[in-house]
């Protein structure tokens, strides 16, 4: 039940979880006295998307349309909400399924100038009061069904696929009111479907949302509890949750005594949420708020509802600065099926003058922040599912005007400072891949300890690994990206155990990086190689039938009079993360191999831990066989197709081409008559015998081994022991293994690996019988002489010269590749 994102700060951040729990207990028992509120005082706060600047609270709007013409039309521009609700149901209604709707209301909502704030609901007919009562299980939410089944997984993906492709951020409030009886939701099931759900997203490549975890008062205050097995009974952690949030429709929610006869009254459940969210470092939206109790067509409750809601109301945001966004809603509750039960009234903001002008007088402070302000918030206006920066096929050096040399040459500008702002907040700005396995491990690793230690182990010191690293950034601006990302990566992963010196130095190297670039382009998120004039790119072809919104590739053509040659990319990432088009290859290598007049496919595919072995390498076939049916379209030569990869794309590189034909001559679907067979492949430091793996002993080992221990398991939905002794899952991992797929009938490979010492002339090693790194040199080693043993070509890079010179292994790479498949293709410059 894990996000497929979890690496081992997520796993002791989840187990610190029941001991800070336990201290907010402490601080608010459900018995406890109090008269007046107990704060916290905040952590280091987190930045997730669409925070407003230190100080400010956005100004939003509910989601009755009728209403709130009526009440935009006595708001001043000023004034003007930034963003307003809208609701979807994911269960089964009368009305159906329809995610086209939901992608027009987001598209009229940006039209119309709001940010959008989605309320996925984990219910279909949501029964009245009476109607509850009569139910044999209250429990009638379909989050359990999320969380354990795949009857919505569909429609979940529909979602995600519809935010994706709205391309604006966007609030995503799932199960809102999480825990209240009208709702209907399964304790330790919310949890786990909120989890599933953020991950479906994260799958989908939706980077343009942003998640919130939302309470009401009126419900229960076990929000923060847990089981004997440390399982939360409703918080589905901090990993997936960006914000949280509260429903306010009753004064006693944020005013009047904190406790009562049984315990917490509404508004100490307030202030123990809120308190939470502190502890958390999470920033708190008011999602939906009102005086139900109050008719505000009545001037006289009008009166009341401004002294005793809306005055408390305003006073509590002004005294939490954890509360960050609100909404207010305007409606006639009357007008609901529910009012009779419920008792709420008319809550028409435009209702009564004198309440509307004080209103409009209160949300012309500056505290708060409206539609005019949106580009103000973190990540707003800009997309966020663009890649690295457009290279430059004529040359792997930058211009000078491209990459200055020098600090300060980017000045104190607005780009500069937002650029800078990603250090606070490097969770949502890291890539999903860092440094681990490439030939900038271990400069990065001198960054996690002091330099006293780095030296005891072989690393560089700090100054010395940043001077390398900002040397290869200034090559070229994709290397500059790529670096800027590894530092956030490697500063969210170790910050709870970096000391501060290491922080220190390596906020010193992502400032020298950020002024390495010109100031007017730090703010541009280009997609790779786009614009240039020498390829045709196709971007987020689907190639798949199962699951569109994950098989899906980019193609990088190169023009050409004749037919030309193909490398088929495949992302590393541990099978769990990673996406098409990342290109972190040192090197630039992606680039040298179109400059070679050799066109590449970087594909996307099904991810763990929702989608097990062997789907991942399903989806590689698929790929292959797609791609040679385009051959006449995009003028591909279909005989001349590789396979490349690193780290879990070098596994999946490596099992297509060794694996027999796949091809199904009497298919209907015409994409599977085609061949999955290749004419070479290029394994950059990949696992080949799954078989000598050890997750046990990884999971005892350093953060590394833990992350690659978890990958290993997910692949195969299985437990470590299952991953040692299950004779199913050993058969399953005999199967997935490259090495033993090798045949005479195999094509040629390129392996290459680091290591400490020259192998690559060694003939029957005596090879070890657990391999616990993925990427461990052996690997390689065993792949080069099975093949040699069957007479199959295989040119191998393995040992201590790998690495040092990216350079010289990107030739490497490109004279095999020339030679097996690009032989007659002219090149297209240097």
């Amino acid at each position: 039940n894990r996000p497929q994102r979890m690496n081992l700060m997520d796993l002791i951040s989840i187990r610190r979880w029941p001991a800070m729990l336990a201290v907010l207990a402490a601080l608010w028992p459900e018995g406890a006295d109090a008269s007046s509120p107990g704060t916290l005082e905040p952590t280091a706060a987190s930045r997730p998307l669409l925070a407003p600047p230190s100080g400010r609270v956005v100004h939003g709007m509910g989601q009755w349309e009728q209403y709130n013409v009526r009440l935009l039309a006595r708001l001043p521009d000023a004034v003007r909400p930034a963003a307003q609700l809208l609701f979807v149901d994911i269960g089964d209604t009368p009305r159906g399924w329809r995610p086209q709707g939901v992608s027009a209301r987001l598209e009229a909502l940006a039209r119309d100038g709001f940010i959008p704030v989605l309320d996925i609901g984990l219910r279909g007919n949501q029964p009245s009061p009476t109607e509850l009562k009569q139910l044999a299980d209250p429990l009638f939410g379909v989050d359990h069904d999320v969380a354990a089944t795949t009857r919505y997984d569909g429609r979940l993906r529909d979602l995600a696929t519809t935010i994706r492709d709205f391309g604006r951020p966007t609030l995503v409030r799932i199960g809102g009111e999480f825990n209240g009886w009208w709702n209907g939701y399964h304790p330790y099931a919310y949890p786990k479907a909120f989890r599933k759900i953020v991950d479906l997203f994260r799958t989908a490549s939706v980077r343009n949302a942003t998640f919130c975890w939302c309470y009401e008062p009126a419900a229960p205050g076990d929000f923060a509890e847990t089981n004997a097995l440390s399982e939360a009974k409703w918080y589905p952690g901090g990993e997936v949750v960006d914000w949280f949030g509260i429903d306010w429709f009753n004064a006693e929610d944020f005013s009047g005594p904190l406790t009562g006869r049984n315990g917490l009254s509404a508004h100490g459940r307030t202030r123990k949420f809120l308190d939470m969210a502190v502890a958390a470092g999470k920033p708190v939206i008011i999602a939906e708020s009102g005086p139900c109790r109050y008719d505000l067509a009545d001037a006289a409750q009008a009166d009341a509802a401004w002294r005793e809601w809306f005055g408390p109301y305003f006073r509590m945001i002004d005294e939490r600065p954890e509360i960050q966004w609100f909404h207010l809603i305007s409606y006639d509750w009357t007008r609901a099926g529910y009012s009779a039960q419920s008792g709420w009234k008319n809550n028409d903001l435009t209702a009564d003058p004198r309440l509307l002008g004080r209103l409009l007088e209160q949300l012309g402070k500056p505290r708060y922040l409206h539609a005019s302000e949106k580009e103000k918030l973190t990540g707003y206006p800009q997309t966020t599912h663009g890649g690295a920066r457009s290279v430059n096929l004529s040359s792997s050096a930058p211009s000078p005007e491209t990459v200055p040399a020098g600090r300060g040459r980017a000045g104190d500008t607005k780009e500069r400072q937002a650029a800078l702002a990603k250090w606070d907040d490097a969770s949502r700005h890291r890539p999903q891949t860092g440094p681990g396995g490439t030939a900038w491990d271990s400069q990065y690793r001198s960054f996690i300890q002091t330099d006293e230690s780095a030296v005891s182990k072989g690393l560089p010191t700090h100054a010395g690994a940043a001077q390398a690293i900002l040397a290869d950034a200034a090559r070229s601006p994709q290397n500059w990206l790529q670096h800027l990302g590894w530092v956030l990566f490697i500063k969210h992963f170790s910050q709870a155990y970096r000391p501060a010196s290491a922080t220190a130095d390596l906020k010193q190297l992502y400032e020298d990086l950020i002024d390495q670039q010109a100031g007017s382009t730090l703010g541009t998120t280009l997609l790779p190689f786009e614009g240039e004039a020498r390829l045709t790119i196709h971007r987020n072809v689907v190639y798949g039938r199962t699951h569109p919104e994950m098989q899906r590739l980019d193609a990088y053509l190169v023009k050409s009079d004749q037919r030309t040659p193909v490398v088929i990319e495949i992302h590393g990432g541990g099978w769990r993360r990673g996406a098409k088009s990342q290109f972190v290859y040192p090197g630039d290598l992606i680039g040298a191999i179109l400059r070679a007049g050799v066109s590449v496919i970087s594909i996307d595919y099904r991810l763990s831990p929702n989608h097990t072995m062997p789907a991942p390498m399903q989806d590689v076939v698929r790929a292959v066989q797609f791609v040679r049916s385009k051959a006449g379209e995009w003028q591909l030569d279909p005989d001349r197709i590789a396979a490349l990869g690193g780290s879990a794309g070098a596994h999946l590189a490596a099992w297509v081409a060794l694996h027999g034909d796949l091809t199904k001559p009497d298919s209907l679907d015409a994409v599977e008559r085609f061949s999955s067979r290749l004419t070479c492949f290029v394994v950059l430091s990949g696992p080949m015998d799954l078989t000598r793996v050890r997750p046990t002993e990884l999971a005892r080992q350093s953060l590394r081994g833990q992350d690659f221990a978890q990958a290993f398991t997910a692949a195969f939905g299985c437990t470590a022991e299952q991953f040692e002794q299950d004779p199913e899952i050993r058969q399953r991992l005999r199967e997935a293994s490259p090495l033993f797929l090798v045949t005479a009938d195999d094509p040629p490979a390129f392996v290459m690996g680091a290591w400490g010492e020259d192998l690559a002339v060694l003939r029957d090693p005596p090879v070890p019988a657990v391999i616990n790194d993925p990427h461990c040199v052996w690997h390689g080693v065993l792949l080069a002489e099975a093949m040699r043993k069957v007479n199959v070509p295989v040119v191998v890079r393995l040992g201590p010269e790998v690495g040092r010179d990216p350079t010289a292994d990107t030739t490497a790479v490109v004279s095999f590749l020339r030679e097996r498949i690009g032989s007659h293709i002219p090149p297209l410059g240097p």
